[in-house]
């Protein structure tokens, strides 16, 4: 809950929208500091170095990092807010009416099938030493 966070220092990326329940508690001052890092790898080791409290990041990409750390002080703490979509966007000076229905099948089709999870190990696991 975000009240569990009340008083704590959040690392978040500079320039990064998080969602908008935690969008609008950072902007309130709810938490007692907003630390910007330029990446992931620079807020964890803020985190480390007990500069910030906590870090909000995508679950994927912090057991990626933690991985890569191999740093036992770090703990994760599953806490999921909730997620903000991606989107692929297209001119509309051209007809891309039937390119969405394609792209959205496809990419169907690559979760169903299990290819995106494999390439999505796969390069989380080049992330890690």
């Amino acid at each position: 809950r975000i009240e569990d966070l009340r008083g704590k220092r959040i690392g978040t990326l500079r320039d990064f929208r998080t969602v908008d329940v935690l969008d609008e508690a950072l902007n309130q001052g709810t938490f007692a500091e907003r630390v910007y890092g330029n990446d992931f790898d620079q807020l964890f080791e803020m985190l480390a170095q007990k500069r910030v409290d906590v870090v909000i990041v995508n679950d994927q990409v912090a057991r990626a990092v933690l991985r890569k750390r191999n740093d036992n002080a770090i703990i994760e703490q599953p806490v999921a807010l909730s997620s903000n979509a991606a989107f692929l966007t297209f001119s509309r000076h051209r007809n891309f009416d039937n390119m969405v229905a394609k792209i959205d099948y496809a990419l169907f089709e690559i979760v169903a099938d299990g290819t995106y999870a494999r390439y999505f190990a796969q390069h989380i696991k080049a992330l890690s030493p």
